[in-house]
């Protein structure tokens, strides 16, 4: 995990100096602040070369009836869970905080084409390449499924609270998206389990992270 997060937080800022004032602008940073991602997709990559095991770490096919299910009410059931889970945080004390400020998706239909392709071509993928892929692809080499997928689940939402750390956020937000990480992550990693299909969490993560501003274009 904390590899991971280390090479994550190099192509993060490799990617920055990269892409320099570019990075700063509205389309710019949607490119810039996927970094982390991208450090996740080489660190999958780099693993799975090295165990020279493809097959057993990326697994994709044909969608099945089962998998397309997962793919339409993943996306809403995380979604709802998310808008029932923010009130509740708020009676308790925990208010939800979001980081930084981004730029808007939905000012322009340019920027919420660059938000798209980024967050389904790359993004996505790349987080459940690593974690559902490889991190669950290995915790199922000595455990079952359901130890598993709970597992996967904790070190899913552990990177997520170090991040938050990191990013700089306030303990409730910290807290609040680790719960939520929690959540998405038993969510995706049992429709990994159940379909034995990468692209099933891959098409839930990308489509609950662009959903709610589908509606705002």
């Amino acid at each position: 995990m904390l590899l991971g997060l280390v090479v994550g937080l190099l192509s993060n800022i490799i990617t920055f100096q990269v892409l320099g004032d570019f990075g700063q602008t509205a389309h710019g940073q949607w490119i810039s602040r996927r970094g982390l991602q991208y450090g996740f997709l080489i660190l999958a990559v780099g693993y799975i070369g090295y165990r020279s095991s493809v097959g057993l770490f990326v697994r994709i096919k044909r969608p099945s009836l089962e998998g397309l299910g997962w793919i339409l009410l993943g996306p809403v059931t995380l979604i709802g869970i998310g808008l029932a889970l923010d009130p509740v945080l708020e009676i308790i004390g925990i208010s939800m905080d979001h980081g930084a400020p981004t730029a808007d998706p939905t000012e322009s239909l340019s920027q919420f084409t660059v938000f798209v392709i980024i967050s389904w071509l790359v993004a996505a993928p790349a987080e459940e390449l690593l974690f559902r892929g490889v991190i669950q692809g290995r915790l199922r080499e000595t455990m079952r499924p359901v130890g598993a997928v709970a597992v996967g689940a904790i070190i899913f939402a552990l990177m997520h609270v170090l991040i938050g750390v990191i990013d700089g956020r306030s303990i409730g937000g910290i807290v609040a998206w680790g719960i939520e990480t929690l959540v998405s992550g038993v969510l995706f990693g049992a429709a990994y389990e159940r379909t034995e299909n990468l692209l099933i969490p891959s098409v839930i993560h990308a489509t609950m992270w662009t959903l709610p501003y589908v509606v705002l274009v």
